[in-house]
């Protein structure tokens, strides 16, 4: 009885020193910012594929020619454009945290295409491309702790 004890107390001991070890309570940041480029470039590759099918619809629908496809054209490359800086950006950064402010302005600028595409009769593949997307700016803002879209 008293070997187990003892051997339980050394395991402890051990534990102990372990973890009061300097800077051993410190918790590892989970995002490391390889990581996050590569959910990034996921972002901006699904947008960019995303423009084009909208493009390629709307060039096929009765919208086309018309000011309503000008001004949907428009707010998707604002939205591109968007992704595209971010990208830029985040090919430079050294910690994750230093592209915070343009995760945010990718975000706000999906909401806006969330409501578009919500409020509107897209086809299946829009919208299946669209929730794709969603769900990785969604992925994306939870690391930064930007409200979901």
């Amino acid at each position: 009885m008293e070997n187990r004890l003892l051997k339980h107390t050394l395991r402890l001991m051990t534990v102990l020193a372990v973890l009061l070890q300097p800077g051993a309570m410190l918790a590892a940041d989970p995002y490391t910012p390889d990581g996050v480029r590569e959910l990034i470039r996921r972002v901006e590759t699904r947008t960019d594929e995303f423009r084009k099918v909208v493009d390629r619809w709307l060039d096929r629908s009765r919208l086309d020619g018309s000011q309503v496809e000008d001004d949907i054209n428009a707010e998707v490359k604002r939205f591109e454009r968007r992704t595209d800086a971010l990208r830029r950006k985040s090919e430079r950064m050294a910690r994750y945290e230093e592209v915070r402010d343009e995760v945010r302005n990718v975000v706000d600028a999906g909401r806006r295409i969330d409501v578009m595409i919500r409020g509107g009769k897209w086809n299946a593949e829009i919208k299946s491309r669209w929730r794709n997307l969603r769900d990785a700016i969604n992925a994306l803002g939870a690391i930064y702790k930007v409200r979901r879209i």
